[in-house]
């Protein structure tokens, strides 16, 4: 063998050395990053309050929906009482105004769709008066956009 081919087999594996390097140094800050990752969930908390409000459909009925934030502030107004006692203000993770969609709730909802989807355990939980949307919802929402994920490919 040639002085040649030995320093070319020497270089590549000092290469091949770095290399390894490199992957083990990528590994461990991946393994920092999962753990933050982990971290930053738990402190975002376990539970996200979504509030809906459906469109009035009877006619002659006040409206006692005073504000909607985009930060999730919402503000309801009781007629029967005076200004400063008739006010209440609620904070929520995220409030879907009478003109939202389905789009916009799932949309805002998916990345607890993904978090099942990858393993972790999630609950859905519907609360409201009878009729008040609370399966169309979820049936639409929900149930079919998992399936067009899974179709799209972006779940998978």
């Amino acid at each position: 063998m040639s002085n040649l081919h030995l320093l070319n087999i020497h270089l590549k594996l000092e290469i091949l050395s770095d290399l390894k390097d490199l992957l083990l140094r990528t590994k461990w800050k991946l393994k920092g990053l999962e753990s933050q990752l982990q971290n930053d969930l738990k402190q975002l908390g376990n539970i996200r309050v979504y509030y809906r409000i459906r469109h009035v459909f009877s006619v002659g009925v006040n409206n006692t929906i005073d504000f909607i934030g985009e930060d999730g502030s919402l503000v309801i107004v009781d007629p029967m009482k005076h200004q400063k006692d008739g006010r209440k203000v609620f904070q929520f993770d995220r409030v879907f105004g009478p003109t939202a969609t389905q789009d916009n709730v799932f949309k805002d909802t998916q990345p607890l769709i993904r978090s099942v989807m990858d393993g972790y355990n999630v609950c859905i939980f519907a609360y409201g008066q009878t009729r008040s949307g609370k399966t169309y919802t979820m049936s639409d929402s929900v149930v079919n956009r998992v399936d067009q994920l899974r179709t799209w490919g972006s779940i998978i």
